[in-house]
């Protein structure tokens, strides 16, 4: 059975809901398998404008499975750490999905949020959270290096140093710090109904600017001013070409 819920409203936002509240949404091979296969799928739906990825109410996710990890010590110390390796690497491929997605995505977190689960917040666009929000990297609790990416996610989000801080120093932070350091974008009481506003905004915006924004904040971070306003404005000819019209600012 499926891990994961997804819902597609008539306002183009699909919705990817960790469904494991029992565990508090803890990932495993399964799940993040699942979750892959429904990112892929709704981002391949032309209806689609908008990817809100969310957990429930305790918990967005607690991070990687305990029972998973016992079994990949118990293979690594078997001889077989490249499998484990195969492993770690196509989990990962879904936060890559997320950061090269070109559809907008927004994380709602609310609850605990450790570990991997912190990847897969911090691989999305917008991070909005509820004041219950907590994080925690978690890994060195456990005797072990991060994965899914988070140590290059954090260094992008909060800066080497912060990054740095958080991964050697791991314990809870609140939802608060988490805005001060860039981890949270914003923070609201109601974060559930301020997702589902913004993401109706962005969702009515043309699809192609939405798009070459992304382009251009990616460019932005790897390449040169001269390169990077070379593409932008080519990126801004192409929004141009696809408008159907071009009248007052939308607010």
């Amino acid at each position: 059975m499926t891990q994961v819920v997804t819902s597609v409203g008539d306002d183009g936002v699909a919705r990817l809901a960790l469904g494991g509240e029992e565990t508090l949404n803890a990932l495993d091979d399964g799940v993040v398998s699942d979750f892959g296969r429904a990112l892929s799928a709704v981002l391949a739906d032309p209806r689609v404008r908008v990817v809100v990825v969310e957990g429930g109410r305790r918990s967005f996710s607690v991070g990687g499975d305990l029972a998973m990890l016992a079994e990949m010590h118990h293979e690594v110390v078997g001889g077989a750490g490249e499998a484990v390796v195969s492993r770690l690497r196509a989990n990962a491929d879904v936060v890559h999905e997320l950061l090269t997605a070109s559809t907008p995505t927004i994380a709602l977190v609310e609850g605990y949020c450790i570990g991997a689960g912190m990847a897969i917040a911090a691989a999305c666009d917008i991070r909005i959270g509820s004041p219950r929000a907590t994080f925690d990297t978690a890994y060195l609790s456990v005797g072990l290096g991060s994965d899914f990416g988070l140590g290059w996610l954090l260094s992008r989000l909060c800066g080497v140093s912060q990054a740095t801080a958080l991964l050697l120093s791991p314990g809870r932070i609140s939802a608060d710090h988490a805005h001060r350091i860039g981890l949270l974008t914003e923070v609201h009481d109601d974060a559930r109904a301020q997702v589902a506003a913004l993401a109706a905004r962005i969702a009515g915006y043309p699809e192609a600017a939405v798009a070459a924004m992304k382009d251009n904040v990616r460019a932005a971070s790897g390449q040169g001013f001269a390169e990077y306003a070379d593409g932008e404005a080519r990126r801004f000819v192409e929004t141009l070409a696809a408008a159907s019209s071009f009248g007052a600012p939308r607010t």
